[in-house]
């Protein structure tokens, strides 16, 4: 009898609470802003019994500190997790900071930093990726135009060179690129620079050089040192590292005791290391 007697006593007592002893603040709210389309999605989970009496009574929103949205409401949608849109214009790099306030009491902020999509990237390939050619003779090549894994056809292709010339330019579709290339007459071996540059809108503009020996034909013949990488990569992280291994031929003869210079134009070079074998 007694433990009925103060069941009932606390379920009275519960009930004759003030609303404020039940007031809650929103258990969470997340933010997501649609650069494209300029909007912010304001998802709010606030759970009630009734979303009538006890609801998120206003939302306000600060663009770079200025407020910009000062929203009331009377109810919420429902009793657990609901959204609301609101048409905010914004950069790249603004914060939007909202604030969402419980009519009973107790408020929840959060903030976000407005960024803009990235465009796709533009990937090259060429080949073939030959080591020498002679002068005076020509080479057809062939250019793979592709962007996420898929081919890329309707790109501005720029070619350049530092000695020959370009020819029989020929866009093919299936993101392919046909173009000849033609040496000129030289004195001596030297090394020529082929520059590829493809460009479309809404992409960013993809880049290829590659290099070759010009061979002097009247100069005295001499073993070809053959380079190989290992693995071949189109892309790498900022920040990122790759293990890369030369192999070193001549004849399909493993070279060793050969001198290196590894330059990059942007990152960095460590832990070079000669092996055995042409390694």
């Amino acid at each position: 009898m007694k433990m009925v007697l103060l069941l009932i006593l606390a379920v009275i007592s519960f009930t004759l609470l003030p609303q404020s002893v039940l007031a809650h603040s929103p258990a969470n709210m997340v933010l997501e802003y649609d650069f494209n389309e300029q909007k912010l999605d304001v998802e709010i989970t606030h759970n009630v019994i009734d979303p009538n009496s006890h609801y998120i009574e206003n939302v306000k929103v600060w663009r770079n500190d200025n407020l910009i949205i000062d929203q009331d409401y009377t109810s919420q949608p429902s009793t657990s997790s609901f959204t609301y849109s609101y048409d905010i214009t914004a950069l790249e790099g603004d914060v939007l900071r909202v604030t969402s306030t419980c009519n009973i009491g107790g408020s929840d902020t959060k903030q976000i930093t407005v960024s803009a999509p990235k465009p796709p990237t533009i990937d090259l390939s060429v080949n073939p990726i030959i080591a020498t050619i002679d002068e005076n003779s020509s080479q057809d090549f062939t250019i793979t135009i592709s962007s996420d894994d898929d081919p890329l056809d309707g790109s501005t292709v720029t070619i350049t060179t530092v000695h020959g010339s370009i020819s029989n330019e020929n866009p093919i579709t299936g993101g392919k690129y046909d173009f000849k290339y033609t040496a000129p007459e030289v004195t001596e071996d030297i090394t020529e620079t082929i520059n590829i540059t493809a460009s479309k809108s809404s992409y960013n503009p993809g880049y290829f050089e590659f290099q070759f020996k010009l061979e002097d034909t009247d100069a005295p013949s001499k073993p070809e040192l053959v380079i190989g990488v290992n693995p071949y990569i189109s892309e790498i992280a900022e920040l990122g590292t790759q293990l890369f291994t030369i192999s070193i031929t001549s004849d399909s003869q493993p070279i060793d005791d050969v001198t290196l210079n590894i330059n990059a134009q942007y990152g960095t070079i460590s832990d070079q290391k000669a092996n055995s074998g042409g390694e």
